[in-house]
Order: C-alpha cells, then structure tokens, then sequence
C-alpha cells in the first residue's frame, strides 16, 4: 500500500475487478464527515455513467412522448363526455356487443398497418349504442402511437367549411391532415351543397390514404342515398369494416 498526502489521496492500492477480471488502483479519500471512500473500477465506473445516461435518455423520451400525446390528444377535440372512454369500460354484455367490440378492438390493435392502408370503418345503427365510444376507444389507441385524430360532428364540419367563404378548399384540407378522422352524426338531412362538401372531405381522404370512421343511425340504404355509391365503395375498399349497431339504446 502506498501512502500520499497530495490532492487528497490517502492511500492507494492495486485491486481486482470481479466482474472484468482486471487489476486497477483504488484510491481512497476522506469525505468531509472523515469517513473513508474508495474508488472502485473505471471500468465499471464508466459503464454506469453510460447506463445512468441512457437511462436519463429513455425518461426524457417517455416524458416528451407523454407531452406529445397531451398534445394530441387535446387536438383531437374529443368532447369531455367521452374522453374516458376505453374498450376497457366499454359494457359488452351481448354477443352482438362483443362482436363489433372485438372488431374495433382488433382494428385499433393494427392501427398503425390500418392508417398506413387508409383503411376506414363504418360504424352504423341504432343511436345510444356505444358506436362514439368505440371510435374515441380507436382514436386513444392511435394517440398513444402519436397519430394524429380528430373527433367532429359532420354539422360542426360543414359550418367551418361554410364559415370558411371563398376559401372552403383550405377548409376542406384541413380535414385531410389527421391521420384518423371520426365523423359523427352523418345523416341524410343534409342539403345539397352539404353533402358534397361532405364528398369533398371523405373522397379527398381516400386520396391521401387517410382512414375515417363513419358514425351514422341511418340505415346502409340510407347512407348509400346520402354519401354515394361511390363513397360508399371507397370506404369498404382494402378490407373497409362495416359494424351493425341494431340492440336498444342503452339510455333507456
């Protein structure tokens, strides 16, 4: 062992590490309260600073990812009533139930191949039947792999749209953007004008590949009248899920 007084070494001695098999100088010092500290391997010394790193690294990236899917989240304008929605709490107490459950289920664990696809759903049927609370169910999902969604009425739609004037093309737009799009309440008492701004919108989606969730209480015949065979075909395209919503309301 050899003693020194300089830098405020105490003493140093030659050590081996167990864990790399290799000799190294351990120096000891005194703390400030007298107590003796030696060092211990560099080796070891720098794979922790590296793992301390790396470990700082993750939890600022789980902290930015859970900033950014606040962000998004707030974006998606999804109305306070349905923001806890999950397919955790969603009550499937009929096999009609679990069914379009366990398809919107499977449809949000494939979410990232289905927006890739662009592929989109028709949710259609009786009101009061879960069918916005599967969709903000899919949405969450998307979110929390930092897609974007965006919930809106088709009413709420057409008025930004109308409100837009002589710039409804960039309003239209803005509806392709979000990676997932819920449109809500999608009903034939629609006039002209609105249902082909609603065409504009969907139609434009299937251009860019965008995928869309189609909310609606009519009837498939009924919605053909209202959207067109044409969308009609679009959205079932490229294994399109058509759900059927037909138990009473569970608001009764």
């Amino acid at each position: 062992m050899t003693l020194k007084l300089s830098f405020g070494i105490i003493a140093e001695e030659q050590r081996l590490c167990q864990k790399h098999k290799k000799e190294y100088t351990s120096r000891m010092f005194l703390r400030n309260d007298g107590s003796e500290y030696w060092s211990g391997c560099p080796i070891c010394y720098d794979e922790d600073e590296r793992e301390k790193r790396r470990q700082e690294q993750i939890q600022e990236q789980i902290a930015y990812k859970q900033r950014l899917i606040a962000r998004l989240f707030k974006q998606s304008a999804i109305p306070p009533r349905f923001e806890s929605d999950t397919f955790d709490n969603y009550i499937a107490d009929t096999t009609d139930k679990l069914t379009v459950k366990n398809t919107m289920l499977q449809f949000a664990n494939e979410i990232d191949a289905n927006l890739k696809l662009g592929r989109n759903v028709i949710l259609a049927g009786n009101p009061g039947n879960g069918k916005t609370h599967l969709s903000v169910a899919t949405a969450k999902v998307a979110i929390d792999k930092t897609h974007t969604a965006l919930f809106t009425t088709v009413g709420e739609m057409i008025d930004k749209i109308n409100e837009a004037g002589w710039n409804k093309a960039t309003a239209i737009d803005n509806y392709t953007v979000p990676d997932l799009l819920i449109l809500d309440e999608v009903t034939y008492t629609l006039n002209n004008e609105e249902q082909k701004s609603l065409f504009k919108v969907i139609n434009k989606r299937y251009e860019q590949v965008r995928s869309t969730i189609i909310q609606t209480n009519l009837p498939m015949a009924d919605l053909k009248n209202v959207l067109g065979e044409r969308i009609i075909d679009r959205l079932r395209e490229n294994g399109g899920v058509v759900l059927y919503f037909t138990w009473e309301s569970y608001r009764k």
